[in-house]
């Protein structure tokens, strides 16, 4: 099938055999375009893009929370086991069931390290995450548009939040299933220079 005439933005995916709205991508794992696609997440097995962008922004915001509760109240509390930190007690931390298998410390101290590990190791990780995802909402981007430096959806780091979190972005961050429209359908999207010109009319 050869594509037929497209409108300004639109592209045609060869692997769909049809046209393809402005910021939707082709997944390979998906095997679909996805609206607005922003990335593939493996940990929730789906492309994250138009109509769950705030659902996964606020998995990684309360995931990071979660840990960093956990990392704060467990690391006291494993550094009490281990009778105060040093320089030589640093393995402990670093690889507790190693160290468990070499008799160092016992099981209940290597496991209590070994979640400790975890909580810190994945609450950087998802803090680092969090401010990657805040930088594009900030600028209007999504991962291939920052990558690509590609500023034209910025309409203000305002309207940029409305356009990620929906008419009702304030009440989003207490539950991402209250109603809050997005101001696009996926297909159709308000660009910088549009969103100027009709400010100064």
């Amino acid at each position: 099938m050869l594509p037929t005439l497209l409108k300004p933005g639109w592209t045609f995916c060869y692997a769909c055999e049809a046209n393809s709205p402005p910021r939707s991508f082709h997944c390979m794992t998906c095997n679909k375009c996805i609206l607005k696609r922003d990335h593939h997440c493996m940990f929730t097995s789906q492309c994250i893009g138009h109509s769950n962008y705030r659902f996964y922004f606020w998995l990684v915001f309360y995931g990071w929370c979660g840990t960093m509760f956990c990392a704060i109240n467990t690391v006291p509390y494993v550094l009490n086991l281990l009778d105060g930190f040093s320089i030589w007690k640093l393995p402990y931390f670093i690889l507790p069931l190693f160290c468990f298998v070499l008799q160092y410390i016992p099981f209940f101290t290597a496991i209590s390290s070994f979640i400790t590990l975890l909580s810190v190791v994945f609450s950087c990780a998802l803090l680092a995450l969090l401010f990657w995802h805040c930088s594009h909402i900030y600028k209007g981007q999504t991962t291939f548009e920052s990558s690509h430096r590609i500023y034209d959806y910025d309409l203000g780091w305002k309207e940029n939040i409305v356009q990620s979190f929906g008419t009702k972005w304030y009440l989003t961050w207490i539950c991402p299933w209250i109603n809050s429209p997005l101001p696009s359908d996926g297909i159709e999207f308000q660009t910088k220079a549009n969103y100027e010109n009709s400010k100064d009319q």
